[in-house]
């Protein structure tokens, strides 16, 4: 199942662990999702060929903060949320997924013109189901 959505558009945490938890009721036991987030690792990169970055005056790796993104094809601004690869894999692991795999979607640097990647491509599949099966017996 490939699930086309980017959670760095969800600023709030409890939501992407419900969206998540939907996600998860729709994927068979031995199924495998592709979830897009933003990429954590290249915060520095200000603009590539599709959007610009306009980053707060003091952030850093670990912080998750809203910063504002403009659309390179229709200048539309919109807001996305930085986050660290951790706070993701928690949040897949809360949602009962499992990290399997990531790849990093290439993009270009427009100012310097060198390689970066604006999205994760996340790998997940369900961890097994650790609840006790109980039955009442009296």
């Amino acid at each position: 199942m490939v699930w086309d959505i980017v959670l760095c558009i969800i600023a709030e945490d409890p939501e992407i662990l419900a969206v998540l938890g939907n996600l998860r009721r729709l994927v068979f036991e031995s199924g495998t999702v592709l979830v897009a987030g933003c990429n954590p690792f290249h915060l520095s990169t200000q603009a590539t060929e599709l959007w610009e970055r306009h980053l707060p005056d003091d952030f850093g790796y670990e912080d998750t903060f809203v910063y504002d993104k403009t659309v390179a094809g229709n200048g539309n601004c919109r807001k996305d949320v930085h986050r660290n690869f951790a706070t993701y894999e928690r949040a897949f692991a809360r949602a009962g997924f499992s990290v399997d795999g990531v790849k990093e979607l290439e993009r270009t640097e427009i100012r310097n013109l060198l390689p970066v990647s604006d999205h994760l491509v996340f790998r997940v599949t369900l961890l097994p189901d650790h609840a006790p099966r109980v039955s009442l017996l009296i």
